[in-house]
């Protein structure tokens, strides 16, 4: 697999690499599995470098697109944002080559490490990662709790500020994703929104805050609140509350990762 930076006008075939890697379930859960990914992809690939936290790449194989990796730039690690692999292709040790290069293309001498987050469910992936020296982390649950779940008083959305949400509209409109800043009298949230169906949010004051609840439903009272919270999240009395998975942030040293990934492939 020959691997290089990927260019704007290769967003829609990134987007349905991706399509084609993930199942609908676990990519609706991401901005991938919005309608204007491609949109975004390019736009965001048309910042300078410099500008830019985040690297596309592409794997070709006889001219054809296999394999995609996004890598996002810390201050001291590289962030594994996604990795895909055509299916026709796997097994081939493809993977291993692609996140090598990868690695190659995006990191520099600053990145002492590399991190990433895989859920737990994702069997194949996880034992891949441990493999190549990855050790687990701090852990994440992703919660679905239906809009419901909780009456609010009446006059509740009034006494809640939603900051940045024009633009937020704007931006739903042209990618199918947004985010826009919440604030109540208990609590401010940043919250997210996907693909018409979520509310993204990784503060579980939110799900006791009335307030911001009745400011949710009235922007939207078709969604679902997508929480990523800590394992010890006590769902209490919202018993349609739904644990989706868990993910699972993992760290490996950057020059042990080089290392065992060309030993794999043989370089």
């Amino acid at each position: 697999m020959k691997v290089r930076l990927a260019m704007p006008r290769e967003a829609a075939t990134i987007a349905a690499l991706m399509r084609d890697s993930f199942d609908r379930a676990t990519l609706g859960l991401t901005v991938y599995g919005c309608s204007g990914i491609a949109r975004y992809l390019e736009t965001r690939m048309r910042l300078p470098a410099a500008l830019n936290d985040c690297r596309h790449l592409l794997g070709f194989t006889a001219e054809r697109a296999a394999g995609f990796a996004e890598m996002r730039l810390l201050a001291d690690a590289v962030c594994l944002n996604y990795i895909a692999v055509a299916r026709e292709r796997r097994g081939a040790r493809e993977g291993d080559r692609l996140f090598l290069r990868a690695l190659e293309l995006a990191s520099e001498d600053r990145h002492a490490a590399v991190v990433l987050d895989v859920f737990a469910s994702n069997s194949v992936s996880l034992g891949w990662y441990r493999k190549l020296g990855f050790e687990s982390g701090r852990e994440t649950d992703w919660w679905s709790l239906p809009m419901g779940f909780y009456r609010a008083s009446d006059g509740a959305a009034g006494r809640c500020q939603a900051d940045g949400l024009p633009e937020a509209e704007a931006c739903e409109r042209i990618y199918g994703f947004s985010r826009f800043e919440l604030s109540t009298p208990r609590a401010s949230y940043r919250i997210g929104r996907l693909a018409g169906r979520w509310f993204r949010t990784a503060d579980p004051r939110l799900v006791d805050d009335e307030c911001a609840i009745a400011c949710l439903a009235l922007l939207d009272p078709s969604r679902k609140i997508l929480g990523l919270f800590p394992p010890d999240f006590d769902v209490g009395n919202h018993r349609d509350a739904r644990r989706l998975d868990r993910s699972v942030r993992m760290r490996c040293g950057a020059d042990e990762l080089r290392a065992r990934l060309a030993k794999r492939i043989g370089v």
